[in-house]
């Protein structure tokens, strides 16, 4: 899910004084070019990044659009890519304007808070996927892909859907972590419902349920623990060395091999966000494992 992401938050800027978005735009699509630009910037207030005229930017649009540069017709994809490279430089997510919803992504490296329509608070962490309908204020379902803290506000029933999954709430503050193989929700304030297969779970504050390996756990952590990765450290309380492995991996965008036999061993611990190499020490040397790790971000992981 890694995506190129500019830094600098200026490859708008850049892309629209080269000129370059012309050759995505024809004279027979330039309308809905428009809107969907349109909607990107009037949602800009709610993103996490640098300050843009909102104006300025949407006049430049409608003026090179509106002199009708021609590309092969019969590609109506075209347009929804303007979309998204609108928000290329944005940020540390990536908007995916689709028919009937919106997709945010994060890179590695990255989380991104986001208010949803609701104006409830979600802050993504890296390498994960979420996404919702354009009726989200009427149904609050969304679905996730990797890991996110969700701080709802009250009202109707608020529902996460995962691949291993559900959560539900009516207004309450919760982590989830769903990998393809590991579903695990913590409950920080008020009451979560989990659905994991026919089983039903109410948890309250400090309380966890763990889903992994076809087996299902729960535990009591500390509250403050729950969303520690905000704040750049990643904790975790008993959980298989596997999901800590996954867990380095989105952040620091590396490919770690890990023998089997590991994969399952219990793990109390934290890493840092900022230093790989000491997030590998803080994981691994306190297990009695060594780790080499190549240049083409390749760590092994030996006895």
């Amino acid at each position: 899910m890694s995506h190129p992401i500019d830094k600098d938050g200026d490859f708008l800027t850049k892309w629209l004084e080269s000129d370059g978005h012309k050759s995505l735009m024809s004279s027979d699509d330039h309308f809905e070019v428009l809107n969907d630009a349109k909607k990107i910037i009037d949602h800009v207030d709610t993103f996490q990044a640098p300050s843009i005229d909102k104006e300025a930017l949407f006049a430049k649009i409608n003026s090179d659009i509106s002199s009708k540069v021609v590309f092969p017709k019969n590609q109506s994809w075209f347009r929804y890519l303007a979309a998204v490279v609108f928000l290329i430089g944005i940020g540390a997510a990536i908007f995916i304007y689709l028919n009937n919803g919106i997709q945010v992504e994060t890179p590695h490296g990255k989380h991104f808070k986001h208010e949803l329509p609701d104006k409830s608070k979600v802050i993504l962490n890296a390498n994960s996927q979420l996404a919702y309908q354009n009726d989200f204020i009427k149904n609050r379902k969304l679905t996730l892909k990797g890991e996110a803290f969700f701080n709802v506000e009250k009202g109707s029933s608020f529902v996460v859907e995962t691949d291993l999954g559900k959560v539900e709430v009516l207004g309450t503050s919760f982590n989830v972590l769903a990998h393809k193989d590991a579903f695990k929700v913590s409950c920080k304030t008020g009451r979560v419902k989990v659905k994991i297969k026919n089983e039903e779970y109410i948890l309250t504050p400090g309380m966890e349920v763990l889903y992994f390996n076809n087996k299902i756990v729960q535990n009591i952590i500390s509250e403050s623990s729950i969303n520690q990765w905000e704040k750049a450290v990643t904790s975790f309380y008993k959980s298989p060395l596997i999901i800590i492995v996954r867990s380095l991996e989105d952040w620091y965008g590396i490919d770690i091999k890990l023998d089997d036999k590991h994969s399952l061993e219990e793990v109390t611990g934290s890493f840092v966000h900022d230093d790989l190499e000491k997030a590998l020490k803080m994981v691994f040397l306190p297990m009695g494992l060594k780790y080499e790790l190549k240049d083409n971000n390749l760590v092994l992981i030996q006895d």
